[in-house]
């Protein structure tokens, strides 16, 4: 009969080789993972050591204090100049005199306030032909009452110009049909400005709608002002951003031209509109004049109903913004030899 149990020399032989894998899995396998670990720490040190690139940081826009939504663009760098200056041209050049401001009769301050987007709202629209004369209306070539409230308008003793819709620098903001495009080719920009012209009937100028964009653009804005100067037109420079080109185009076109002082009414407040036209104010003692830009709204409305009547006693007088323009005098000079 067979003993139920292994024999001695059986357990010695399991319990050495136990033994000896105990052994083995210590000196050989364990080391083997320690050291995949360590590779391991290694790496991931390493990583830790190597800073990724730091993201671009997105385009800085123009932001000056009387508010960002009208200044769209990076600023632009002015050109590094390198090499001698070109030459001067042999045969006689049309030069710009320095700019002439009307003078202002019997030394009062005066402030012109242009009310853009007019046209479009019909309710906001005829509040405003409803102000105190002379405002300076600027209506929408496209809007649905146009010509109906520019009649109007300069029935009730206002001055009218054209708010000419132009590219801005964001293109997904719908500038309106018929607008005047960078990417135009000259034709295409001549007719559509062409049509423009004609919506209506009284206007003495045109203003920019938005065309932070286009207004930068010195080959289409020089199209455009020449087209001003054959028709005795002057142009209004919005300001909506300030490597505009535009005003320095039309004093080399010798067209008269004037630039934005005061945007009114982009923070929809009572508030903000009064402190607007008391910085309104506070320009034209500064130089004689200002130029201020709103837009038909209930606050904007609202606070030139109850400022306007308020600028005799202050010295100050209402003005078309015509009678603010700078007038290039352009002249014909012999260059240098």
């Amino acid at each position: 009969m067979k003993h139920p149990f292994p024999r001695l020399s059986t357990l010695r032989f399991i319990f050495i080789a136990v033994v000896f894998m105990l052994l083995a899995d210590h000196f050989i396998f364990s080391g083997k993972r320690s050291y995949i670990e360590e590779a391991k720490r290694i790496e991931a040190r390493e990583a830790e050591m190597v800073q990724p690139e730091p993201p671009k940081a997105p385009p800085v826009r123009v932001t000056p204090p009387d508010g960002k939504e009208y200044f769209e663009a990076e600023p632009v760098e002015p050109p590094v100049k390198t090499g001698k200056p070109p030459a001067l041209p042999e045969e006689p050049i049309a030069k710009a005199v320095p700019d002439v401001v009307k003078p202002h009769v019997g030394g009062r301050m005066k402030i012109a306030i242009i009310i853009d987007d007019l046209g479009m709202d019909v309710k906001h629209s005829r509040q405003v032909l409803d102000l105190p004369a002379p405002v300076t209306l600027a209506f929408l070539p496209y809007g649905t009452k146009t010509r109906e409230f520019a009649k109007i308008g300069k029935e009730k003793g206002h001055h009218l110009i054209i708010h000419a819709p132009m590219e801005a620098m964001d293109g997904k903001l719908n500038i309106g049909p018929g607008g005047l495009k960078a990417a135009m080719a000259p034709e295409e920009l001549d007719a559509a400005f062409a049509a423009m012209l004609t919506s209506f009937d009284g206007y003495e100028g045109i203003n920019n709608h938005m065309g932070s964009r286009l207004t930068q653009d010195k080959a289409a804005m020089d199209r455009v002002m020449k087209v001003l100067k054959a028709k005795g037109l002057y142009f209004v420079d919005s300001k909506t951003i300030q490597s505009s080109v535009a005003t320095s185009e039309a004093r080399d076109d010798g067209v008269p031209y004037a630039e934005r002082d005061v945007f009114l009414d982009h923070v929809e407040t009572p508030e903000f509109v009064r402190n607007a036209l008391a910085q309104a104010e506070h320009t034209a003692k500064k130089k004689g004049y200002a130029i201020a830009i709103g837009h038909p709204k209930s606050v904007t409305i609202d606070a030139l109903k109850e400022w306007i009547p308020t600028l005799k006693a202050k010295g100050i007088e209402l003005v078309p913004v015509k009678d603010l323009l700078i007038e290039p005098a352009i002249v014909q000079s012999q260059a240098a030899p």
